[in-house]
């Protein structure tokens, strides 16, 4: 993917009759998204399927779960390269608190970052976010948004604080010595992302293969006669990359 530089000023002419502008170079850079294969599967046995209550797992309910699943990989693709970033803010040996989402606020100013704004915490962290933004005093406590924050709410989104949403997600990493929390802060284009459609090997596939093209995952059943078991496989081609360094900065906060 082609990357360039928006930003750019006028010069000066040199007189009225001559301009004297040199060339422009609106850059050469680029980034590379390269999907890989990725699976999901569940098996399911005919025992089973003959003594399993009435509403257990079906064929249809764990199809809707691979494809629900793509969204959730996506997001753990994310949050682990979180600690690529190059600007950090927080701290490795405290708890996660308004000012350290300030701190990221700010970085992102000084780096020129466009909005909007999001950041991804650990759950523990988030819960730690709320306890700091309870005893804030000043013009925050007046922000109906501040009491949206606190409000209690399911894993996720959380709501938008400073206009920055805020989401928990499990799946927020922690350093090799398990001390602290790898959450990030980032704006528009420090991330991308991207999905290879499925239609071609769908097309290609033998037609006694019973399949589900979602567009971008598909999902195959199999069935072995021999061992009495039905196979549910979900294959997905998901590719995420840093496109930007300094429209990210990673907020540190301790595990303990």
């Amino acid at each position: 993917v082609a990357q360039y530089n928006p930003a750019f000023t006028f010069a000066a002419a040199s007189s009225e009759i001559s301009g004297g502008a040199s060339n422009s170079s609106i850059g050469s850079a680029n980034f590379q998204l390269v999907v890989a294969r990725r699976l999901l599967k569940f098996t399911i046995a005919d025992l089973w399927r003959i003594c399993a209550p009435t509403g257990s797992l079906d064929l249809d309910l764990l199809a809707a779960v691979i494809n629900e699943a793509a969204g959730l990989t996506v997001a753990d693709m994310v949050t682990t390269i979180f600690d690529d970033l190059a600007n950090a803010v927080g701290s490795t040996t405290a708890d996660m608190s308004i000012d350290y989402l300030y701190d990221g606020q700010f970085q992102l100013n000084l780096t020129r970052t466009p909005g909007p704004y999001y950041t991804m915490l650990k759950p523990k962290a988030f819960n730690e976010l709320q306890a700091s933004i309870r005893g804030e005093t000043g013009a925050i406590q007046w922000v109906p948004a501040t009491a949206e924050m606190l409000a209690a709410m399911g894993p996720g989104y959380k709501g938008r604080l400073n206009n920055i949403e805020i989401w928990d997600h499990d799946s927020v990493d922690v350093d090799g010595g398990a001390t602290y929390y790898h959450n990030a802060m980032w704006g528009r284009g420090c991330f991308a992302y991207t999905e290879a459609p499925v239609a071609d090997v769908t097309s290609q596939l033998p037609p006694q293969v019973f399949r589900i093209d979602a567009g971008n995952v598909l999902i195959v059943y199999e069935y072995d006669a021999d061992n009495g078991i039905t196979e549910v496989i979900g294959s997905y081609f998901p590719a995420v990359v840093e496109t930007e360094d300094n429209r990210g900065v990673e907020i540190n906060s301790q595990v303990a």
